[in-house]
């Protein structure tokens, strides 16, 4: 969050000194707030690509499934007119990264979570079994784990290697993500438009910057 701020000064300051450099700053705060939608960010799960073979780090595969949808699909402003959704009301921009995150983390296991007894959230409601699988599912009845069974005993469990995960976690993330992003545009240009009406404030963000 800390990270997100500076960058979020840039942003409003930036504005006024070189507007294009404004926005493209405004774009890497809604990046990282997005980012926080992932399970993996959310539960601070590493799962940089690079470094697999070096530390086994293991991919995310929520991330991996999303590169490979097409958005459009997802048909989010039908989603919207239909259910009459409407950005989120937060305040300031903590707030909005840290409820996104919550949301995220309770909802979604990440591959290197699973059982981790930091998160409370998801709890496993019931599981069912299909031929050498069994699905679990939480309190909301989605998939959230899917265990491959091994030999006689042994069950391995993973995230989204099954794309019943991935489209659910992505069908229900997209429309909240889109709801934090738009309060957060709704901030950033309040911000702009309180220092257009007063200069003073943004003579004291450049003293402080």
């Amino acid at each position: 969050i800390y990270g997100a701020n500076r960058t979020w000064d840039k942003a409003v300051r930036g504005y006024f000194d070189n507007k294009e450099r404004g926005l493209i700053a405004l774009g890497s705060v809604l990046h990282l707030m997005e980012d926080l939608g992932v399970p993996e960010h959310s539960r601070a799960d590493g799962h940089i690509d690079v470094l697999q073979s070096f530390f086994r780090e293991v991919p995310s595969h929520y991330e991996n499934f999303a590169k490979n949808i097409n958005i459009s699909s997802l048909k989010i402003p039908e989603i919207f007119s239909k259910n009459s959704e409407k950005p989120y009301q937060y305040s300031n921009i903590e707030n909005i990264f840290q409820s996104l995150s919550a949301y995220a983390a309770n909802n979604w296991f990440s591959e290197d979570t699973i059982g981790v007894k930091e998160f409370l959230e998801p709890k496993i409601i019931s599981q069912i079994k299909k031929e050498n699988y069994i699905f679990f599912y939480n309190n909301q009845n989605k998939i959230v784990l899917v265990g491959q069974k091994i030999k006689d005993k042994e069950i391995i469990l993973n995230t989204t290697r099954n794309d019943d995960i991935g489209k659910q976690w992505l069908t229900t993330v997209t429309p909240e993500i889109v709801k934090y992003g738009a309060n957060l545009l709704d901030i950033y240009f309040a911000e702009i438009e309180k220092r257009q009406k007063d200069p003073s404030i943004l003579y004291i963000d450049r003293l402080q910057a």
